[in-house]
């Protein structure tokens, strides 16, 4: 019975270990969306069986973070603009709920492990301060993500709903997952960061005091803020997609108005 025990809690570890590489990858945008994740490479990097990589997975799917594709593999998902915009309506809807609530329901304890997440959060843009997204940590933005989470869904469990905190925690990550990657952004990496983290201590500042009205009023704030940088980033995707798909059209039209110049055959010409 002991060995049985034994046996399954070391099966729910490695589980919780592949688990935990594959959503702090993506956190911190080192597993990006659109990416394949091969079972065969993740289990050897990882240094466990298929078996608990497989489980973990799944777990990531029932999460909608990861999609199954027959006959090529699983995933990590990609957001359209029409998924981020709901899912953001979505955060705003609870989150200002739960924060009415956890401003009347929080913990010195609660509180104090927010306090903490913080910390972390203003420890890792420091150390990407006079850093851009290029050549930035990626350890110190994966904490800086991940602390960004975690002090959200502390102020869900104090809501104490643990329905709503579901409900949220996919969607939270499905956002971060998105919000924080690193090609072609709106701003500079450390002022982004900063803007995030202000918001954050406004909120955990009327959480103390337990002003139910400026903790919602600071997180819809900082969810519309997001909302926002998270839209320019599809648009400036959506236009840099127009632009290479018109580019082979642009080189033809290029190529038929120097003909009808005379522009090219005067260069032949000039060669020979």
């Amino acid at each position: 019975m002991m060995r049985t025990r034994r046996s399954s809690s070391s099966a729910t570890s490695l589980k919780q270990r592949a688990y935990n590489h594959l959503r702090d990858g993506m956190l911190s945008g080192r597993i990006r969306p659109g990416t394949r994740l091969s079972e065969v490479a993740l289990s050897e990097s990882i240094g466990i069986s298929r078996t608990p990589l497989r489980e973990a997975i799944h777990q990531l799917e029932s999460e909608g973070l990861v999609e199954q594709m027959p006959r090529f593999g699983a995933f990590v998902r990609v957001l359209e603009r029409q998924d981020l915009l709901e899912l953001y309506d979505l955060r705003q809807l609870m989150e200002t709920h739960a924060a009415a609530r956890a401003a009347q329901r929080i913990t010195d304890a609660e509180l104090e492990e927010m306090r903490a997440h913080l910390q972390t959060m203003k420890k890792a843009a420091h150390a990407l301060r006079d850093r851009d997204w290029n050549t930035a940590d990626e350890q110190a933005i994966g904490r800086f993500v991940i602390a960004d989470l975690a002090f959200h869904l502390v102020l869900i469990r104090a809501a104490g709903n643990r329905r709503l905190m579901k409900l949220i925690a996919d969607a939270g990550m499905l956002t971060q997952i998105f919000g924080y990657q690193r090609d072609n952004p709106a701003v500079p990496l450390v002022k982004h960061l900063a803007q995030v983290y202000r918001g954050h201590a406004e909120i955990l500042r009327a959480l103390s005091k337990h002003d139910a009205k400026g903790a919602c009023d600071w997180l819809r704030r900082h969810i519309e803020h997001a909302r926002e940088k998270a839209m320019a980033r599809c648009d400036a995707q959506e236009q840099a997609q127009r632009d290479a798909d018109l580019m082979p059209a642009r080189a033809v039209r290029e190529l038929v108005d120097r003909m009808q110049r005379g522009e090219l055959r005067s260069e032949l010409e000039r060669r020979s």
